[in-house]
């Protein structure tokens, strides 16, 4: 399931992201090499504000709070981006994003801590696999569909990228639910053992 749900946010963030900066270059924001720029810096921060999110909030929220957060982050800043016509509302749905790059190493702590120890190399190669075929069919997909979508709304891309990413928490809430009714279970066993 988790490796579902890492395969689902892969196929609605990266392509999109892609396809974002065909975005920028024509109208209506139409922009130049110095405005690329600022928009790269804006998506670089990204990933440090991410890494803080991580190192501040893991403690606080744990494992699955912290993903959906990142998931929700991702999403909005995605729904904000197919609406944007002016350069403002660009760095501020970027300023949103800021913890989009959390739910990728959380997915992979949440998969290694349910994993056996013996597993997890062959595992994470079969992950590595999927995700690098993932990363490649999302660009094929987004970058296919972008062009279809022009004559009528532009945005489109980044609002389908939204909705496949919010698919992604479904099956992580799977998990989360599961692991709760399996600790539930453990503790039953526990008591009714020892009131035997």
């Amino acid at each position: 399931m988790l490796m579902s749900a890492m395969m689902l946010f892969i196929l609605g963030m990266v392509g999109a992201e892609n396809v974002l900066q065909l975005y920028l270059l024509k109208p209506p924001l139409s922009w130049d090499s110095i405005w690329a720029g600022y928009g790269r810096a804006a998506t670089s921060a990204m990933y440090l504000s991410s890494f803080i999110g991580v190192l501040g909030l893991f403690k606080v929220l744990g494992d699955t709070a912290l993903t959906l957060l990142g998931i929700v982050s991702n999403c909005t800043e995605m729904a904000i981006m197919a609406f944007t016509v002016e350069s403002w509302v660009y760095f501020l749905a970027r300023g949103i994003m800021m913890f989009a790059c959390v739910p990728m190493p959380t997915l992979r702590a949440m998969l290694s801590k349910n994993l056996h120890p013996q597993q997890y190399g062959r595992v994470s190669g079969l992950l590595q696999l999927v995700l690098a075929v993932t990363d490649v069919l999302s660009n094929v997909f987004f970058t296919s569909i972008y062009p279809l979508t022009l004559g009528w709304f532009s945005g489109f891309c980044f609002l389908l990228s939204c909705a496949i990413s919010y698919i992604s928490a479904v099956p992580i809430m799977y998990v989360n639910l599961s692991l709760k009714d399996n600790s539930k279970s453990s503790f039953g066993g526990f008591f009714s053992d020892h009131a035997e």
